[in-house]
């Protein structure tokens, strides 16, 4: 906004004649002597006059304008009260929802984590663990072949309670003795209807449809991944436009090269992934997405559809709808 510059009018004081009009008292000290000027009282009353109306007007004012501010700013901070009130209900709403069952101790839940770990048998599946997609057998299948692909299990890391997506979830960081590199999976517990915690296994070993090789590769298609995401800054291809997509980190520990996922500002998926990075604070989000290959993107170009969920584990609603 431009400053607007006062100007300052200056009154010229034209001399009369001696005796003329304008002229105050004139005092003489002889016949022949000096004449002295001195002041109107009528100019000076006037100056004083006018001088107490501004200061009058300007604290008027200033009250109208203090006035007007206060009531500007009463509603605003009513409402921002009513927001955190709403808000503390809604968090309070969500931890009774997550904390329906006691949740086991850290003994007890690296104790269940061994033993899903050690399942041999079909049968023993599904006591111990949440199959997803995966049939008793080929979980067992896959945690008899799990030393040949990640190494000797070395050591177990507690995370406690890791909450999300509305369930109650109890994480265990599984470390790897591994020729080549360390490598590490997840060990989510979740309790089901009867409040028996079992370890999630689709989490575990971050199954993603297709395979990562199969979805790198096609031209077309949807699929579901588990990655970490990060804030991004790469725009090609059919992605250029860096005001009408924005630009995600997809990182996954099953590939050694990065992918870039991108959806539309202001869109659902985007909300929910900046809440989810937000909320990370120390580094990528675990996330859960629907990602789809756009024609003629590059190989590990991905426009992220929806977010399933905050982490690997799939809850009752999608997360996106649950972010405000």
């Amino acid at each position: 906004m431009k400053e607007r510059h006062l100007q300052r009018a200056t009154n010229r004081v034209s001399r009369a004649s001696e005796g003329g009009p304008g002229l105050g008292r004139l005092g003489r000290t002889g016949a022949s002597g000096p004449v002295e000027q001195g002041r109107d009282p009528d100019q000076s009353r006037r100056h004083n006059e006018a001088l107490i109306w501004s200061i009058g007007l300007g604290t008027i004012a200033l009250g109208v304008v203090a006035a007007a501010f206060m009531l500007w700013l009463r509603p605003m901070l009513a409402r921002a009260k009513d927001t955190r009130e709403r808000d503390r209900i809604a968090q309070e709403s969500r931890e009774r929802k997550e904390s329906r069952f006691e949740s086991p101790s850290k003994e007890e839940t690296l104790a269940l984590v061994r033993k899903a770990l050690a399942v041999r048998d079909p049968a023993a599946v599904e006591r111990l663990i949440r199959p997803g997609p995966m049939t008793p057998q080929q979980v067992v299948d896959y945690l008899t072949a799990m030393e040949a692909i990640d190494g000797k299990i070395e050591d177990y890391y507690w995370m406690s309670n890791v909450n999300k997506n509305g369930l109650q979830l109890e994480g265990v960081q599984v470390l790897f003795k591994h020729p080549e590199r360390q490598r590490s999976r997840l060990a989510f517990l979740t309790p089901d209807e009867q409040g028996r915690w079992k370890m999630d296994f689709a989490a575990f070993i971050r199954w993603t449809t297709p395979p990562w090789q199969t979805l790198l590769k096609q031209q077309t298609g949807r699929g579901l991944v588990r990655v970490y995401v990060g804030k991004g800054g790469y725009f090609n291809g059919p992605f250029a436009d860096d005001m009408a997509w924005v630009s995600y980190t997809l990182l996954s520990e099953d590939l050694d090269c990065d992918l870039y996922g991108y959806c539309k500002p202001g869109s659902l998926p985007q909300l929910a992934l900046d809440y989810a990075i937000a909320a990370a604070e120390d580094g990528p989000a675990r996330v859960t997405l629907e990602v789809r290959k756009v024609e003629h993107s590059g190989e590990r170009q991905f426009e992220i559809t929806r977010v399933l969920a905050e982490d690997w584990v799939l809850g009752n609603e999608t997360f996106e709808t649950t972010v405000k």
